[in-house]
């Protein structure tokens, strides 16, 4: 090898290049010379969809630099002029190809497709170079198809690469710009992929860049460069277990080692491999509550040989071994799974338990919640007194719970279940009044939107079963406006805070038909509905009397005027209020139907 020049070896690696290339059938590689002195650049490749070649139908033009060079043993590395890169980059790429000698013939062919976006990032780093060493990937071993994929993407993702996001390398970089994203996506190469597999295949094992859509923009931007190591596929499946469906989606999880993988559950799995009569089903504590009961049931009904069926075909597995102790450990498991689901219904918890976050601790509080609550057994849990309410964290989910000694030990019971509770609060000359109502009543925003074990289906009817008082009536104004600051705050926004304060205002109505009682509820079941849609004409009518009554009160003119959207005046009548009023009004939901923007008014809510 060594008799050849540098000519010669550049010569022969356009040959070797081309002759690969062209075996494709739908490249033309006529177009890359040899002894070609265009600086930079020694032609370009054209990428056809179809044989015969029409001009018509061209996919893209593909600029190419062909290196060859001798070596002793295959690098995969070759060094560039910044001069090069930088005629790359305003050119919109180039797709560079080395080719390796290191005998007549024994060669390597490796390339690296060089657009904007991986230029820019390049000649960003370089300080004070006149060269840059770039990593190549490997051609040779590449089939027909791979080839013809490198090559149309080159093609598709040089075409949106135009335009460049100042100031954005990688997906870091957002936070920093403040730029939003409105959509997010890649790009599937067009030839060379015939079949979902083929995307598949294509995707997790070449880079892939992100492109975006900013919000506000109608342009498509790369930003990162990532390896995706797994792809998964949703499928809709009917899965029976004696008739009844147990799963109706199932996950293929395709890996980047070819290994393919069916999800049941997040916690249920088995490999797709070879048809066998044998599947080592895998089940692990990921998922939720639900989903280790609905995987552990259908692993028993398996073991158990009942009637199981996936899309109406029987499943059957004639090599199956049953290991009795396992089968038995699986039904121990799933009877102590069903009373873990049956304490947190006796407790009126909706939200699915995260398993796969529960630790050693809190299994061990688990444990105790089931012994206390489904069974009355006496608990470990302790306190600074005798007992006391207290919350109980476990996992994703947080539980108000009473804590009493009794004989025997400490119990615990369901805090919002207490029975003929009384509810007692300071008054103004350091005495305290007390009188019988609802623990629902003392709820604050914040225990609204924490405590997993509110029975919000059942509050009205605890608030109501109380009997009226003026003191009860003063609690239950105070207590709608903690709902109305709870749906302010909850995302997403959760309408039955506003169904409940409805409710709760009309029941104040209902006992009490005083004006100052109307005007209260009137103004706040406007501010609820404001929140839910456009007010109608009788009800802006109503409130635009109430604000030009002189004899109203000023907060009422002031609420008012903000439900109507009126900013100016608002700003008038919150300049007309003392101090403390002032704080009173910035307290209370309606300052959230304020923009801080339009007109004087309420503080920006810290």
């Amino acid at each position: 090898m060594g008799k050849y020049d540098s000519r010669t070896i550049e010569n022969r690696a356009v040959d070797k290049l081309s002759d690969m290339l062209e075996r494709t059938g739908l490249v033309d590689a006529s177009q890359v010379q040899k002894n070609d002195k265009t600086p930079s650049w020694d032609g370009d490749l054209l990428l056809y969809p179809r044989t015969p070649f029409k001009k018509s139908e061209l996919s893209g033009k593909i600029p190419v630099q062909v290196k060859g060079k001798f070596v002793k043993k295959y690098s995969a590395f070759f060094p560039l002029s910044v001069a090069d890169l930088r005629n790359y980059f305003r050119d919109q790429g180039v797709m560079l190809f080395v080719v390796e000698f290191v005998a007549r013939d024994s060669f390597h062919i490796y390339y690296r497709a060089l657009l904007p976006f991986d230029l820019k990032t390049i000649l960003d780093d370089l300080t004070n170079k006149k060269t840059k060493s770039i990593q190549m990937d490997s051609l040779s071993g590449k089939t027909d198809q791979e080839i013809l994929q490198i090559l149309s993407a080159f093609v598709e993702n040089r075409s949106v690469q135009g335009k460049l996001l100042d100031g954005v390398k990688n997906f870091s970089d957002f936070k920093r710009t403040g730029i939003q994203i409105k959509q997010m996506g890649f790009i599937v190469p067009t030839i060379g992929i015939e079949t979902k597999g083929d995307a598949f295949k294509y995707f997790l094992e070449n880079p892939q860049y992100i492109y975006v859509v900013p919000q506000n923009t109608g342009g498509k931007f790369p930003v990162d460069i990532i390896t995706l190591t797994q792809i998964a596929e949703t499928r809709n499946i009917d899965i029976t277990v004696d008739g009844k469906t147990i799963f109706d989606k199932a996950t293929v999880v395709h890996k980047a080692n070819e290994e393919m993988i069916f999800q049941l559950s997040p916690c249920l799995s088995f490999p797709l491999g070879p048809p066998s009569h044998q599947i080592s089903f895998q089940l692990d504590g990921h998922g939720t509550l639900g989903d280790q009961i609905t995987s552990l049931s259908f692993l028993i009904a398996l073991l158990e040989r009942r009637d199981v069926q996936i899309e109406g075909r029987p499943l059957d597995f004639q090599d199956v071994q049953f290991d009795c102790s396992s089968y038995e450990e699986m039904k121990d498991r799933l009877s102590w799974l069903l009373d873990v689901r049956k304490t947190l219904d006796l407790l009126h918890i909706k939200k699915q338990l995260e398993w796969e976050q529960i630790d050693a601790c809190q299994a061990d509080c688990l444990a105790a919640l089931v012994d206390g609550i489904l069974y009355g057994q006496p608990v470990p849990f302790s306190s600074s007194e005798d007992g006391g309410v207290g919350r109980l964290v476990i996992s994703n989910l947080t539980i108000t719970l009473l804590l009493e000694k009794k004989t025997g030990g400490k119990y615990i019971s369901d805090a919002y279940q207490v029975t003929n509770p009384t509810l007692s609060f300071p008054t103004a000359d350091g005495g305290e009044i007390s009188f019988p109502g609802s623990i629902y009543a003392i709820l604050t925003a914040d225990l609204l939107l924490r405590d997993d074990n509110i029975d919000f289906d059942h509050m009205v009817d605890a608030i109501t079963a109380f009997p009226y008082s003026e003191h009860y009536a003063s609690r239950l104004f105070f207590f709608n406006l903690e709902l109305l600051n709870a749906y302010d705050r909850s995302e997403p926004k959760e309408g039955r805070f506003l169904e409940i304060a409805l409710e709760l205002y009309a029941y104040l109505l209902n006992h009490d038909d005083s004006a100052d009682t109307q005007m209260i509820c009137q103004v706040n079941v406007l501010q609820i509905e404001k929140r839910r849609r456009a007010l109608s004409t009788d009800e802006n009518l109503y409130l635009i009397d109430l604000k030009n009554a002189v004899d109203t009160p000023t907060r009422f003119r002031l609420a008012a005027a903000v439900l109507l959207e009126s900013f100016v005046e608002a700003s008038h009548f919150y300049n007309q209020m003392g101090e403390e009023e002032r704080k009173e009004f910035d307290s209370f939901p309606i300052s959230h139907l304020w923009p801080r923007d339009l007109g004087a008014g309420p503080p920006p809510t810290k």
